[in-house]
């Protein structure tokens, strides 16, 4: 069984999804939790309810962001108090200098990759976040991948599958 847990927020109508080997099996906007409309915050109550629904815990999902949500995934991972499945950071950045919070975080599997293409995020970003990583004793497995642009390639998702297999 695999379980991604996706995740949007800081623009508007924040949200999240349970998926469920290759089907969403639970979404929900955090404004029906907060009563707030177009509640663009970090989908916390979302989350907690999908967890609490399924009887999961941080540690049975696997989560998933692309550029920015990238940056939110990593976010989610260092400052919640569980261990991740694992986690993907696709065309993204890691946007912190400080040590961990979470030093369960550096157990949880990582997958990061970047188009050497990009004109969205410069590829440095790709190269200082693998840097933290490895000066922060992550696991971690990275990818430049050739002729990409700021985008979820097939390259991408192939290697990321295969990660998925490795690590869960």
């Amino acid at each position: 069984m695999s379980l991604i847990l996706g995740i949007s927020c800081f623009y508007h109508d924040s949200a999240a999804a349970l998926i469920k080997d290759d089907e969403i099996i639970y979404a929900s906007q955090e404004e029906r939790f907060s009563r707030k409309k177009h509640d663009a915050s970090f989908p916390d109550k979302s989350i907690k309810y999908i967890l609490s629904k399924y009887k999961l815990k941080f540690s049975d999902c696997f989560v998933v962001g692309f550029s920015q949500g990238g940056m939110m995934t990593f976010e989610l991972g260092n400052y919640s108090e569980e261990q991740l499945g694992g986690l993907a950071i696709l065309s993204g950045r890691i946007m912190t200098n400080e040590p961990p919070t979470n030093l369960k975080f550096l157990k949880t599997p990582l997958f990061i990759s970047h188009g050497d293409n990009d004109d969205v995020l410069n590829i440095d970003n790709f190269y200082s976040s693998c840097n933290y990583l490895k000066e922060n004793n992550f696991h971690f497995e990275k990818h430049l991948l050739e002729g990409d642009s700021h985008t979820i390639s097939p390259k991408a998702i192939n290697l990321l599958q295969k990660f998925k297999k490795k690590n869960l």
